[in-house]
C-alpha cells in the first residue's frame, strides 16, 4: 500500500511516497545500468557512460514508468512530464552540499527516487526569518536537533519517492547527508551502493509544456477552474526567464516542441506503465484501458533506450523507426550538463558540480586538519596522505572532474558533517496520505 506524506517534517511543498513499487522493480531499475564494474575514480563502469542519461529516448523503459508512477499513485497530480534525468551513486560515506537548484534553469519540481539502500537528505533556510523552530522535532521521516541553524533530516526509505515543490524548492537548501547505511543491502547491491534518480524538466521544456497546456484548456470552455489553473502556472514560471540569448532559446524551443510531438504521437512510449502485480496500487481505470489498447496494437515499447516491436499505425514498425532516428538525431549530444553552464556569474547557485566541488573539498580540508591533529599528537613530521592530495586535486579540478562519472565518491570518515551556517486528490483506496 502506497503511504504519501505531504509536507515532509512541516516543509511545505516537500512530499514523499513510500512502497509504491516491488523489490523486482527495484532490482530492474537499479541494474538496468551494469554497476558491477565501478572502480573508485573511473568514469566508466564496464564501459559504460554514467550520470547523466537527458532524453527519454535513452532512458530504460522502468524510467518512463516511474514519472507516469508519480501521478497514478496521487504523489503529484499535473505534472510536467521530465525530459531530464540525472543518475548518481552514493557509496557508503558518500554526501552532497547544501545547494539551491535554479528557477531559471529548471521547472516547477524535482522529483527524486531512492534505490538500494536507506538515505538522507537535509534542508536549510537560506535566510535566519525562514529557519526551523529551535526546538528538536522528530516524525517518522523527519528530525531536527535542538537549536539554532540546525537542518531538517529526512529519511529516504529504499523505493521511496520525494517531490520538491514551492518553498521546499526555493526557500531551502538542500543537500545529502553523509552515506551511513543502517541496514544490509539487498543480495543484488554488492557495494552497498544507494543509487538516486532525479527527474526533473528542464526550463525551455517546461514553459513549452504549460504553453500547450494552457491552449488545450483554453479551447475546453466547460473547464474554467482548469484553464485558470494552468494560467496561475505560467504565470508564475514566466517570472524566471531561461538562460541564454534568444537564439539558444529558440533553438531549445524548437527541440522541446520536437520532444512533446514525439511523445504525444507515441515515438517516445510516454505512456508506459508498470503492470499492476509490480505497484502496490490500483491503477487508474483510463490507464488501464489504455494498456489494453497497447496490447491490442502489438506495442511492447523499448528496453535499455532502444525501441522493441511496434505494431502502432498497421504495424508500419520500419518506418516508425526511421522516424525514431530522424527525429532523435537533433537530439544527439545536446544540453548542458548539471553545473557545467557556460555563463557565468549568474545563478552560481545552481552549480552542482561547484557543489560537489565543495563536498570534496570539505572532506579534504578536514582531513588535512585531522592529519595535522594526529601528527602534533605524534611529534610527527610526514606529509598529507596521497588520498588527502588526491581529494584536493579533484575539488580543485574543471567541471566534471571530482564526480567519478556520476558516483559521488567521497569517502570520508564516519563522523558527522557540520550543519552550514548559515494539493492532493486521485488517491485510491491503496493510498494513505498523510500531513505532517
Amino acid at each position: 500500500m502506497v503511504r504519501i506524506t505531504r509536507n515532509v517534517g512541516g516543509i511545505e511543498g516537500l512530499h514523499l511516497a513510500t512502497d509504491c513499487f516491488n523489490e523486482e522493480v527495484e532490482r530492474r531499475i537499479f541494474t538496468s545500468i551494469d554497476e558491477s564494474g565501478y572502480r573508485s575514480g573511473k568514469r566508466t563502469w564496464g564501459g559504460q557512460p554514467t550520470g547523466l542519461i537527458r532524453w527519454p529516448h535513452d532512458w530504460p523503459e522502468d524510467y518512463i514508468k516511474l514519472t507516469n508512477l508519480i501521478r497514478d499513485c496521487g504523489l503529484l497530480l499535473d505534472y510536467v512530464p521530465p525530459d531530464y534525468c540525472l543518475r548518481l551513486m552514493y557509496p557508503p560515506k558518500a554526501g552532497f552540499q547544501l545547494h539551491h537548484d535554479s528557477q531559471y534553469r529548471w521547472g516547477e519540481v524535482i522529483v527524486g527516487i531512492n534505490l538500494g539502500q536507506e538515505g538522507e537528505i537535509m534542508f536549510t533556510p537560506d535566510k535566519p526569518d525562514d529557519a526551523f523552530d529551535h526546538a528538536a522535532f522528530t516524525s517518522e521521516f523527519a528530525s531536527k536537533a535542538a537549536g539554532v541553524g540546525k537542518s531538517m533530516r529526512i529519511k529516504l526509505p529504499r523505493r521511496s519517492i520525494y517531490v520538491m515543490s514551492g518553498p521546499s524548492r526555493y526557500v531551502y537548501k538542500h543537500g545529502i547527508a553523509q552515506q551511513k547505511p543502517t541496514q544490509a543491502p539487498p543480495s543484488w547491491n554488492k557495494l552497498n551502493m544507494r543509487k538516486s534518480l532525479t527527474f526533473r524538466s528542464t526550463k525551455v521544456f517546461s514553459d513549452v509544456y504549460l504553453e500547450r497546456q494552457l491552449k488545450k484548456a483554453e479551447v475546453d470552455d466547460n473547464n474554467t477552474t482548469k484553464r485558470m489553473e494552468w494560467q496561475s502556472r505560467k504565470e508564475a514560471q514566466d517570472k524566471y526567464k531561461p538562460r541564454g540569448n534568444k537564439a539558444e532559446v529558440a533553438q531549445e524551443r524548437g527541440k522541446a516542441t520536437m520532444l512533446l510531438n514525439m511523445m504525444d504521437s507515441g515515438i517516445i512510449p510516454s505512456q508506459l506503465r508498470f503492470a499492476r502485480s509490480e505497484v502496490s496500487f490500483d491503477l487508474p481505470p483510463g490507464v488501464v484501458a489504455q494498456q489494453q489498447q497497447q496490447q491490442q496494437r502489438g506495442f511492447h515499447g523499448y528496453s535499455g533506450g532502444r525501441f522493441g516491436t511496434f505494431g502502432i499505425g498497421g504495424g508500419d514498425g520500419k518506418n516508425l523507426a526511421a522516424a525514431l532516428i530522424a527525429a532523435t538525431a537533433a537530439f544527439q549530444g545536446e544540453g548542458r550538463q548539471l553545473g557545467s553552464s557556460s555563463i557565468s556569474g549568474e545563478g552560481g547557485d545552481d552549480d552542482m558540480q561547484l557543489a560537489m566541488n565543495a563536498s570534496l573539498r570539505t572532506l579534504a580540508e578536514e582531513r588535512a586538519e585531522r592529519s595535522e591533529k594526529r601528527k602534533r599528537q605524534r611529534g610527527g613530521d610526514e606529509g598529507a596522505s596521497e588520498e588527502e592530495a588526491s581529494l584536493k586535486k579533484r575539488s580543485e579540478g574543471a567541471a566534471g572532474i571530482g564526480t567519478c562519472g556520476g558516483v559521488i565518491d567521497l569517502v570520508g570518515e564516519d563522523e558527522e558533517e557540520e550543519e552550514v551556517d548559515k494539493k492532493n486528490g486521485g488517491e485510491s483506496s491503496d493510498v494513505i496520505v498523510i500531513h505532517e
